[in-house]
């Protein structure tokens, strides 16, 4: 009965209820004035949305060290967390202003003056479609993978650690650390890829990494 209940009425549940909330959850939203909602996030939102993710990483591994937790515990809070991330970026959604142009949200999140480098934070129209798309699939993937056998702690934390990663690409003003960023997701990808996948697909994964880029 319990493994029932984990297998499918837990994912199920989770899903239906996402679906159930989503439409209220913007509906409340979109009764506030986009002027206050906008002054209402913290200026720092973009570096709190890309290390949340890490912070679910943190609490599976502080659960894993201390020898508690099961698989499924490591699923909930790897899903519970990309859920939370999909509500922070549903507030982005809301206080964009489709009518400007530009990067908005802008934010500098370290300086670096001995190289003459500064990570900036910022998210144009393009930035934020992607974002939500990620944000969206994400916790979707996690439900597809809810009754795998290879889904483990080390499967929940690569896809927090690659999730963490996009939003920083997306978020990246300068050039260079979106390069720096965006080739970072191929390492959570290609153990992802390389560990829990077919023979096959473990070449494949070696040969993208190493020859495409």
């Amino acid at each position: 009965m319990f493994n029932f209940c984990s297998k499918f009425i837990l994912p199920s549940g989770l899903f239906f209820s996402g679906l159930f909330l989503s439409p209220n959850i913007f509906e409340i939203f979109n009764t506030f004035e986009l002027s206050m909602f906008y002054g209402f996030l913290p200026s720092n939102i973009l570096s709190l949305i890309s290390i949340f993710p890490l912070l679910g990483c943190f609490v599976i591994l502080f659960i894993w060290s201390q020898g508690k937790g099961s698989d499924l515990l490591f699923k909930v809070v790897a899903f519970v967390t990309s859920a939370f991330s999909l509500v922070f970026v549903s507030f982005l959604v809301i206080a964009f202003d489709k009518q400007a142009t530009g990067f908005q949200f802008l934010y500098s999140a370290v300086d670096l003056p001995v190289f003459n480098l500064s990570v900036v934070l910022g998210l144009d129209g393009l930035g934020l479609v992607f974002t939500a798309l990620t944000a969206l699939l994400i916790p979707l993937c996690i439900l597809g993978f809810w009754n795998s056998k290879l889904f483990s702690k080390e499967f929940c934390i690569s896809f927090l650690v690659l999730e963490s990663l996009l939003f920083l690409a997306f978020f990246s003003v300068d050039l260079f650390f979106f390069y720096i960023f965006f080739e970072s997701v191929l390492i959570p990808m290609f153990i992802m890829v390389s560990v829990w996948g077919s023979r096959a697909r473990k070449i494949r994964a070696s040969y993208m990494l190493f020859f495409l880029h």
